[in-house]
Formats: structure tokens, sequence, C-alpha cells
């Protein structure tokens, strides 16, 4: 049976975001005299976006598809630019017409299928994102997002597929890695996930929450030092990071490091959130019991000989 330690249960890193095409990359300022006017717009209009001014942004874009209509960049930018003001419907519209002037524009169905997305119509997210994928194969940001949409509808193995599919186009990229490790604790794989969250931290460092998941990982496998190193290394990174000083002192209370654990649920205690007010209680409760197995280790009182009596434990504070 898995041991499951507290906050267990992070949530996947969403990918969602609409990419910026910047076309104008590919315009050299020595370059825009010579340049049709509907790529000067479309250059004017990609600053705009880029620096999230977007009602100048559709301006622009809007005068290069008056200056042509069959340029698909233009439509496909507007779009992105009508996203960003939360207008999906409007957004989906220029998708539609940039997809129906380059029917294999790849860019084009992952927008659509984002903007989808976004409105929680999974069905016409993964169609879009699917087609992305099928007309660029190395289209990572199409299946990282695909698979997150697997992760949510509990499809893990579908979603594995997709996250792999993502690192291995892209190596570095830390967050499919994350939501791989994810995929891989629903499938009790301890020996799996912790090689995901180690990639993803190798590709970001400073990645606190693959750092706190790994040590969960680590605790399920009896491997406290590393487990305790790595709330540790959460914490450094981010001080504000509260959960981790409970989690941590779950770890030293199954030690039997009472003092270390008292400690850090009094900074829990400190630090956490009105919110939080049951989770203090518990913690208040959690720190009585700390103190009387150092103090009166032969008195009366709940027994927490394994870590799954300790799970049911906390699992019915943290329930309510």
């Amino acid at each position: 049976m898995r041991k499951k330690h507290p906050y267990d249960d992070i949530p996947p890193v969403i990918i969602l975001a609409f990419a910026i095409f910047v076309l104008a990359a590919f315009i050299p300022l020595s370059g825009m005299a010579q340049a049709s006017p509907a790529q000067q717009f479309i250059a004017n209009g990609d600053r705009y976006l880029v620096a999230a001014e977007y009602d100048k942004a559709i301006e622009q874009y809007t005068l290069a598809i008056k200056a042509d209509s069959s340029d698909e960049w233009a439509c496909l930018q507007r779009g992105v630019a009508y996203a960003g003001k939360g207008e999906l419907k409007t957004a989906i519209k220029d998708f539609d017409r940039a997809i129906k002037i380059k029917p294999d524009f790849a860019d084009a169905y992952y927008s659509r299928g984002l903007a989808y997305d976004y409105q929680g119509d999974t069905v016409l997210a993964i169609k879009d994102y699917t087609q992305a994928t099928k007309l660029d194969r190395n289209y990572y940001k199409a299946y990282c997002n695909r698979g997150l949409i697997y992760f949510k509808n509990n499809n893990i193995d579908l979603a594995i597929n997709d996250f792999v599919d993502c690192v291995n186009i892209k190596p570095d990229h830390y967050k499919s890695f994350y939501n791989l490790a994810l995929c891989y604790r629903q499938k009790n794989d301890n020996e799996q996930a912790l090689e995901s969250y180690s990639r993803a931290i190798a590709a970001k460092p400073d990645f606190a929450d693959a750092y706190f998941n790994r040590a969960l990982v680590y605790y399920d496998m009896d491997r406290f030092d590393e487990s305790i190193a790595d709330y540790k290394m959460v914490l450094k990174l981010n001080p504000d990071y509260y959960n981790a000083h409970y989690s941590l002192g779950a770890v030293y209370e199954w030690l039997k490091r009472y003092d270390e654990a008292i400690a850090e649920y009094n900074t829990y205690i400190s630090m956490a959130r009105a919110e939080d007010s049951s989770r203090v209680v518990f913690m208040k409760g959690r720190i009585e019991h700390a103190i009387q197995k150092r103090d009166r280790p032969k008195d009366q009182m709940p027994a927490f000989e394994n870590k799954d009596s300790l799970k049911a434990y906390i699992e019915k504070y943290f329930s309510k």
C-alpha cells in the first residue's frame, strides 16, 4: 500500500498560454521600407502585442487585413490579441479565418485549441491540438496541453504519452517533466516519478514545487535524509513556502525528532493564512501529540506506529 504524505497532490503546472508569433523578427529594420503595407502593419502590431497593448495591436492587424485579406498571419495575430483581452469567441473567429486561408497552419490550430481549452470545451481543444501535432510533429506545446487535458480527465496513460512526446522534442521542458512525475505518482510508480522530478529540477534548478514533490517521493521511499534536504531547498528558494514547514515537521515527527518537528509546526502556524484555520487547529494537535510522545512516551494516546496510520489521522483532519 502506497504511503501518502500530507500535501501530496500539487496541481500540475499549467502551460496554457497564447504564443506570440512575432513576424517582425523576420523583417530587418533596414528592409521595412521594402516590406508590403500588410507586413509593416503586422510588424507594428507585433510590437504592441509583445507590450500587451492589445487594442493598439488589434488596430494594426486590422489595417493589415484590410491591406491584404489573404494574410493568415494578420488573422492569427489579431486572434491572439483578442484572446489577450479575454475575448475568446472573437479570437476563435480570427483563428477560423486564418485556417480557411491556410488549411495547414499549425499555429492557428494550436491557438484555436487553446481558446477552446480556456472555454472548457476540451473535446474541440483536443481535436485542434491533435491537428497541430499532425501538421507539425515537433509542436511540443500542443502535446503538453493535450496531456494536461488527459491528466485532468484521469486518462493517465494518454497524458504520459503526450508528456513523453513533449520532452523528447524539447528535453529542457521542465513543466512536462513535472507533470509527467505527477502522472507516475498517480500510478504509484515512485521510481519513475523520482526520475521525472529530478529531470525537472535539472532543467530548472530553482523549481521549488519540484523539490517539494520530490521530497514527498523520498518520504514514501523511506529516504528521509533526502526528503529533509529537499524541503530545506524549497525554503531556501522560497522562504514563504510555508507548507514545507508542515511537511518537514511530519518527517521529523516520524523520525522521533520531536523538538525539530514542533519547531516546524510552530513556524507553519505563524505563517498560516486565514483560510488555513482548520489546518492550524490540526497542527496544534500535532504539536501536543509530539510533546506527549517526547515527554511522556508511556501515556495512553493515539499511537502512530506506521505511516499509514499517520496518513489516516492527517486525512481525517485535512478532509474538513
